[in-house]
Protein backbone atom coordinates (compact mmCIF):
# COMPACT_ATOMS: atom_id res chain seq x y z
CA UNK A 1 0.00 0.00 0.00
CA UNK A 2 1.44 3.24 -0.87
CA UNK A 3 1.88 6.32 1.49
CA UNK A 4 -0.89 7.81 1.97
CA UNK A 5 -0.03 11.57 2.83
CA UNK A 6 -3.69 13.33 3.57
CA UNK A 7 -4.88 10.07 5.48
CA UNK A 8 -1.16 10.09 7.78
CA UNK A 9 -1.67 14.17 8.28
CA UNK A 10 -5.26 13.34 9.24
CA UNK A 11 -4.04 10.48 11.78
CA UNK A 12 -1.81 12.55 13.13
CA UNK A 13 -4.32 15.14 14.11
CA UNK A 14 -6.56 13.20 15.49
CA UNK A 15 -3.49 11.42 18.03
CA UNK A 16 -2.58 14.99 18.21
CA UNK A 17 -5.80 16.16 19.52
CA UNK A 18 -6.25 12.96 21.66
CA UNK A 19 -2.91 12.87 23.22
CA UNK A 20 -3.93 17.13 24.33
CA UNK A 21 -7.54 16.04 25.50
CA UNK A 22 -6.49 13.26 27.76
CA UNK A 23 -3.52 15.75 29.19
CA UNK A 24 -4.93 15.91 32.94
CA UNK A 25 -6.97 12.82 32.11
CA UNK A 26 -7.49 9.28 32.86
CA UNK A 27 -6.50 6.74 30.85
CA UNK A 28 -7.82 6.61 26.96
CA UNK A 29 -10.87 4.75 25.75
CA UNK A 30 -9.69 1.49 23.82
CA UNK A 31 -10.66 3.52 20.21
CA UNK A 32 -8.80 6.19 21.12
CA UNK A 33 -5.70 4.89 22.25
CA UNK A 34 -6.13 3.05 18.59
CA UNK A 35 -6.17 6.45 16.92
CA UNK A 36 -3.13 7.54 19.44
CA UNK A 37 -1.36 4.17 18.34
CA UNK A 38 -2.43 5.43 14.72
CA UNK A 39 0.00 8.56 14.76
CA UNK A 40 2.88 8.15 12.20
CA UNK A 41 5.05 11.45 12.85
CA UNK A 42 5.69 13.80 10.22
CA UNK A 43 8.51 12.43 8.07
CA UNK A 44 6.93 12.07 5.09
CA UNK A 45 4.73 15.19 5.14
CA UNK A 46 6.78 17.85 3.58
CA UNK A 47 3.95 20.57 3.79
CA UNK A 48 4.95 21.23 7.38
CA UNK A 49 7.69 23.69 6.08
CA UNK A 50 4.72 26.28 5.24
CA UNK A 51 3.46 28.60 7.55
CA UNK A 52 0.10 28.58 9.15
CA UNK A 53 -1.73 31.64 7.20
CA UNK A 54 -3.31 32.58 3.36
CA UNK A 55 -2.99 29.88 0.99
CA UNK A 56 -1.45 32.49 -1.02
CA UNK A 57 1.54 32.09 0.86
CA UNK A 58 2.15 28.65 0.21
CA UNK A 59 1.70 29.52 -3.57
CA UNK A 60 4.09 32.25 -3.25
CA UNK A 61 6.57 30.00 -1.44
CA UNK A 62 6.01 27.70 -4.00
CA UNK A 63 4.13 24.29 -3.00
CA UNK A 64 3.25 22.20 -4.97
CA UNK A 65 -0.42 20.59 -5.93
CA UNK A 66 0.31 17.67 -3.91
CA UNK A 67 1.41 20.14 -0.94
CA UNK A 68 -1.99 22.68 -1.48
CA UNK A 69 -4.23 19.43 -1.26
CA UNK A 70 -3.29 18.94 2.47
CA UNK A 71 -3.20 23.22 2.90
CA UNK A 72 -7.20 22.77 4.99
CA UNK A 73 -5.40 19.66 7.16
CA UNK A 74 -2.40 21.74 8.01
CA UNK A 75 -4.34 24.85 8.95
CA UNK A 76 -6.31 22.42 11.35
CA UNK A 77 -3.60 21.38 12.51
CA UNK A 78 -2.39 24.79 13.64
CA UNK A 79 -5.44 25.38 15.03
CA UNK A 80 -5.80 22.94 16.83
CA UNK A 81 -2.28 23.66 18.44
CA UNK A 82 -3.05 26.97 18.81
CA UNK A 83 -5.58 26.93 20.81
CA UNK A 84 -4.91 24.07 23.29
CA UNK A 85 -1.12 25.25 23.77
CA UNK A 86 0.46 28.78 24.54
CA UNK A 87 2.13 30.90 22.20
CA UNK A 88 5.10 29.71 23.59
CA UNK A 89 4.65 25.73 23.40
CA UNK A 90 2.67 26.21 20.27
CA UNK A 91 5.88 27.85 18.92
CA UNK A 92 8.25 25.43 20.14
CA UNK A 93 5.45 22.29 19.12
CA UNK A 94 5.31 23.80 15.39
CA UNK A 95 9.46 24.19 15.10
CA UNK A 96 9.02 20.17 16.43
CA UNK A 97 7.07 19.23 13.53
CA UNK A 98 9.27 21.05 10.94
CA UNK A 99 12.69 19.72 12.08
CA UNK A 100 11.13 16.20 12.31
CA UNK A 101 11.32 15.93 8.90
CA UNK A 102 14.60 15.62 8.89
CA UNK A 103 15.20 12.96 11.89
CA UNK A 104 11.93 11.22 11.59
CA UNK A 105 11.56 7.86 10.32
CA UNK A 106 8.61 5.80 9.69
CA UNK A 107 9.43 2.13 10.97
CA UNK A 108 7.25 -0.44 9.58
CA UNK A 109 6.02 -3.31 11.84
CA UNK A 110 8.13 -5.90 10.32
CA UNK A 111 10.92 -4.59 11.70
CA UNK A 112 10.49 -5.05 15.31
CA UNK A 113 8.43 -8.21 15.16
CA UNK A 114 11.94 -10.23 13.07
CA UNK A 115 14.26 -8.27 15.66
CA UNK A 116 11.53 -10.06 18.37
CA UNK A 117 11.53 -13.43 16.59
CA UNK A 118 15.29 -13.74 16.42
CA UNK A 119 15.41 -12.74 20.41
CA UNK A 120 12.71 -15.47 21.10
CA UNK A 121 14.74 -17.93 19.63
CA UNK A 122 17.72 -17.14 21.11
CA UNK A 123 15.99 -17.35 24.49
CA UNK A 124 16.30 -13.71 25.27
CA UNK A 125 13.45 -12.08 27.27
CA UNK A 126 13.36 -8.27 27.55
CA UNK A 127 11.82 -7.85 31.36
CA UNK A 128 12.91 -4.05 31.87
CA UNK A 129 14.18 -2.86 28.33
CA UNK A 130 15.53 0.92 27.55
CA UNK A 131 14.25 2.35 24.35
CA UNK A 132 15.86 5.69 23.25
CA UNK A 133 14.63 8.07 20.17
CA UNK A 134 11.29 6.10 20.83
CA UNK A 135 9.14 7.96 18.44
CA UNK A 136 5.68 6.70 18.20
CA UNK A 137 6.05 3.48 19.99
CA UNK A 138 6.28 0.61 17.64
CA UNK A 139 9.26 -1.00 18.90
CA UNK A 140 7.40 -0.85 22.11
CA UNK A 141 4.06 -1.68 20.59
CA UNK A 142 5.46 -5.29 19.23
CA UNK A 143 7.27 -5.79 21.98
CA UNK A 144 4.75 -5.99 24.35
CA UNK A 145 2.90 -8.31 21.77
CA UNK A 146 5.99 -10.49 21.27
CA UNK A 147 6.90 -10.77 25.48
CA UNK A 148 3.35 -9.62 27.04
CA UNK A 149 5.58 -11.03 30.52
CA UNK A 150 7.76 -7.32 30.18
CA UNK A 151 7.05 -5.66 33.19
CA UNK A 152 7.89 -2.25 32.23
CA UNK A 153 9.40 -0.07 29.42
CA UNK A 154 11.75 3.28 29.67
CA UNK A 155 11.27 4.90 27.06
CA UNK A 156 12.84 8.17 25.83
CA UNK A 157 11.72 10.83 23.39
CA UNK A 158 12.73 14.32 22.95
CA UNK A 159 9.92 15.40 20.35
CA UNK A 160 7.39 16.99 22.60
CA UNK A 161 4.85 15.92 20.24
CA UNK A 162 5.56 12.44 20.37
CA UNK A 163 6.49 12.04 24.20
CA UNK A 164 2.81 13.27 24.82
CA UNK A 165 1.21 10.36 22.58
CA UNK A 166 3.61 7.63 23.66
CA UNK A 167 3.06 8.42 27.07
CA UNK A 168 -0.69 6.43 26.45
CA UNK A 169 1.19 3.64 25.49
CA UNK A 170 0.66 0.59 28.11
CA UNK A 171 3.84 -0.28 30.17
CA UNK A 172 6.02 2.94 29.23
CA UNK A 173 7.53 4.83 32.01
Amino acid sequence: MAYNQFQKLRDNIAAIRIALDYRDRITPIPEDRAALQAYSGFGGLKAVVFPAGEKQGWIDRNACQNDLKLYPSMMELHELLKDRLSETDYKTAVQSIRDSILTAYYTPAILPQILYQVLKEQDIQPKHPYKPSSGAGIFITELIKAFPETEQVTAVEKDCRIRTILSWQPAIS
